[in-house]
């Protein structure tokens, strides 16, 4: 299991570590988050846009939000996985 740690959430000002259950490693976890971004952005881009343009804005907002979290979520994994030379 691995742990990500957040940053400034913590009530009394401390940094807050929050533990991820299922995923043994952050390439996995990273990995998980890549797919998860790829099959968001397919329903909202190419053949999906057309529903998504007849969503309402803050559904919209929402989704893109999300998209931009999961994306914050692989590149802050991957920044910490040790590359292969």
């Amino acid at each position: 299991m691995i742990t990500n740690h957040v940053f400034g959430l913590h009530p009394n000002g401390r940094d807050l570590s929050v533990a991820i259950p299922g995923y043994s490693n952050k390439h996995d976890f990273a990995t998980a988050r890549a797919a998860q971004l790829d099959a968001l952005l397919s329903t909202i881009c190419g053949e999906g846009f057309e529903s998504f343009d007849g969503l309402n804005r803050e559904t919209k907002d929402n989704l893109i939000w999300l998209a931009s979290e999961l994306a914050k979520q692989v590149s802050d994994a991957l920044s910490s996985v040790e590359t292969i030379p």
